[in-house]
């Protein structure tokens, strides 16, 4: 499977996932998408990465970063994406969203 590939299906569950559906599992997003849900579940099933460490280098990067304005919050949340990624040049794109609250 191909990188452009991989990108499409991750839009497609992403966007699933963000969208008014009442189930937010494969078969719905798959459905709403038009794709086989077959096609989802497959390329979710080649994924492996740890939830934990995404999840703890992300939230030491909003207690960083947390009290400023998201426009910052956005810049510094994808900074800490280039250095991870040892500053190698970037091929694929990256949606984020922030929004503060308060």
């Amino acid at each position: 499977m191909g990188r452009v590939t991989n990108r499409r299906h991750l839009r497609t569950y992403v966007t699933g996932q963000l969208s008014d559906l009442q189930r937010k599992t494969l078969e719905p997003i798959a459905d709403a998408a038009g794709q086989p849900p077959r096609t989802l579940q497959q390329f979710l099933g080649l994924l492996q990465w740890d939830e934990g460490a995404v999840r703890d280098r992300l939230n030491a990067s909003l207690a960083r970063y947390g009290h400023a304005q998201a426009s910052t919050i956005a810049q510094q949340l994808l900074w800490d994406v280039r250095r991870f990624a040892g500053l190698a040049s970037q091929s694929d794109d990256i949606t984020l969203v922030v929004a503060t609250i308060g």
